[in-house]
């Protein structure tokens, strides 16, 4: 399994093949800093990639969701 700060674009393929503007990261239980060429490589797919704590990045999906956001959370548990 790959932590946080190593993931790379390919293990987020799953998340990326499903098309959203937005890819909610959560980390754990803390924020934990992705790889800065993961964010630009996503950005340049037109990918948002929004990095916080897993809860938060649960509460933020439900949001995002309920406004028809096309949005996607991967998230890391613990």
């Amino acid at each position: 399994m790959t932590a946080p700060e190593a993931l790379q674009a390919h293990d987020l393929k799953p998340a990326i093949d499903l098309g959203p503007k937005i890819i909610l990261l959560g980390t754990g239980n803390r924020m934990v800093l992705p790889d800065i060429n993961l964010m630009t490589e996503l950005a340049s797919q037109g990918i948002g990639l929004e990095i916080m704590d897993t809860p938060a990045a649960c509460r933020t999906y439900n949001v995002l969701i309920h406004e028809y956001r096309d949005v996607v959370a991967a998230l890391f548990i613990g």
